[in-house]
């Protein structure tokens, strides 16, 4: 078709095809824009569920002005660890009860002591009643922290009343060394506080909402509420909170300092899945900057 002969004239028809132009090249850059972003959030998702290794300064962006070199590895010599052998002379599993059968504790050794914890009406003899149905297993697990605080067992497993469907081997760790539960742990910290998980074979991350994991969650808001430090873009945790710690390790944090723990855990609906996530970062041994 001539349009030249419908009545454009030269000027017209070079200006109709610079604003065609102009939108073809816009649609282009829409189309791509769109595709990348899709490109990236798919990378993205991908890099969750395979973490590439960090270095400690992309992990740990808030703590760039502290010592690293005992956070998540143990730098323990050979006659320290055989030291550590007999440290701990007692031994306790806490285990936060719903409704599972825990008869699994038989197979502990006879020197753990257990404690079994329940909320809600029906409480099974020998069980620890908790008044508040509230805040999950992670509210059990920082109420035996804030209400023992002074007698605490010297290491101390918490675990769900069904553990295995998060750490398979959890009754091997809780009868074993301090030599298993450094080669098993998903994070560690200063030979003192482990984490476990073995669905996993490393620590996941999340950001600030809690994606890819979870939603609606506002980690930000917790971390300036528990710590003096700016929160980190990136958060990483080992998922479903089974932990061991020994009593050395979490006295040196104030017990006020579970105590905002546990009001938060009772009041806020989202606030489990929140600490949960922040639990390595409470127990790392950097006590300064907890409120």
């Amino acid at each position: 078709m001539n349009y030249l002969s419908n009545g454009f004239n030269d000027d017209e028809w070079w200006n109709f095809l610079y604003v065609l132009s102009y939108y073809l090249v816009y649609i282009v850059f829409i189309t791509l824009g769109e595709i990348m972003d899709h490109y990236s959030c798919v990378i993205k998702y991908i890099k969750n569920i395979f973490p590439q290794k960090k270095t400690e300064e992309q992990e740990y962006p808030f703590l760039l002005d502290e010592p690293l070199d005992t956070i998540h590895k143990s730098k323990i010599s050979e006659d320290d660890l055989s030291k550590l052998k007999n440290k701990f002379q007692s031994k306790e599993v806490v285990i936060s009860a719903f409704s599972r059968n825990y008869d699994w504790i038989k197979k502990l050794n006879k020197d753990t002591k257990v404690t079994v914890y329940r909320k809600g009406d029906l409480i099974l003899d020998g069980e620890i009643k908790i008044q508040k149905n509230v805040g999950r297993c992670v509210h059990t697990f920082f109420y035996h922290l804030y209400n023992r605080y002074e007698t605490l067992s010297d290491l101390t497993y918490f675990s769900q009343d069904y553990h295995e469907d998060h750490v398979a081997n959890y009754i091997e760790l809780m009868n074993g060394s301090l030599e298993i539960l450094n080669e098993n742990a998903i994070e560690k910290i200063d030979d003192n506080c482990w984490f476990f998980n073995t669905q996993f074979n490393a620590a996941i991350y999340c950001n600030n909402e809690g994606n890819p994991h979870d939603y609606g969650l506002n980690l930000s808001n917790l971390w300036r509420r528990l710590f003096n430090t700016m929160p980190p873009n990136i958060y990483r945790f080992t998922p479903a909170g089974h932990f061991a710690i020994t009593k050395e390790h979490a006295t040196k944090i104030s017990r006020d300092v579970y105590k905002k723990i546990i009001d938060i855990l009772e009041s806020e609906n989202r606030a489990p899945w929140e600490v949960e996530r922040l639990e390595p970062y409470i127990f790392i041994n950097n006590y300064k900057d907890l409120k």
